[in-house]
């Protein structure tokens, strides 16, 4: 990715940790981990779940990503061991299409191409190590842009779906050609739409 491009380097999750260490993710007493450069801090808030912020290197200061709570942040020097190897990509839910893409584009964000899936399209960026997927309607609604959900890249997909057992979803074919996914079910109680795919070829 050119230096001149923001590049995601963190998530901040609100979710019980212990649910995302019985999925396999190594971290520390305060809830800190890391997947494949991108940073993941988890914390229980009884008030509310899902992903809160995002976090970046090189994104300029006064840039607004159209309300998504955003901070600077460091990638880390290193990932813990654990079943994940990468984050493949995060989404984001939005009612105005063309007002969040204008927005990111102006943040400096690396937009490689659009896609038109139904009643919704999608716009994707690359930033850095993953890519974020922009989903919302063909005719706005004027809702707001918010953080949505993750996949991960799984090297083993197959012995992980063995492992979640009852919480793991169908392992099927991708969008993307050659690769495999698997959806997380909610009774994981991981706070966020997840899914995990194998990796790319």
């Amino acid at each position: 990715m050119p230096d001149d491009h923001p590049a995601l380097t963190a998530l901040r999750i609100s979710a019980d940790p212990a649910a995302w260490r019985a999925l396999g993710l190594a971290l520390d007493p305060s809830g800190r981990g890391a997947v494949g450069g991108i940073a993941l801090e988890v914390a229980a808030d009884p008030g509310e779940s899902g992903l809160r912020a995002w976090g970046w290197a090189g994104l300029p200061g006064d840039a607004g990503l159209d309300g998504i709570p955003a901070f600077s942040a460091s990638a880390p020097a290193a990932a813990p061991d654990g079943p994940f190897s990468a984050v493949d990509h995060v989404v984001v839910g939005t009612g105005d299409l063309d007002r969040t893409v204008a927005a990111l584009d102006a943040a400096g964000l690396d937009r490689r191409r659009i896609r038109d899936a139904g009643k919704l399209r999608q716009v994707f960026y690359v930033v850095g190590p993953a890519l974020v997927e922009v989903a919302g309607p063909k005719e706005p609604t004027g809702d707001p842009a918010g953080l949505w959900g993750v996949t991960f890249v799984v090297d083993d997909l197959d012995a992980l779906a063995a492992r979640l057992g009852d919480r793991a979803g169908e392992v099927r074919d991708a969008v993307q050609s050659g690769r495999r996914i698997m959806t997380v079910k909610r009774e994981a109680g991981l706070g966020v739409p997840v899914a995990c795919m194998t990796p790319r070829h």
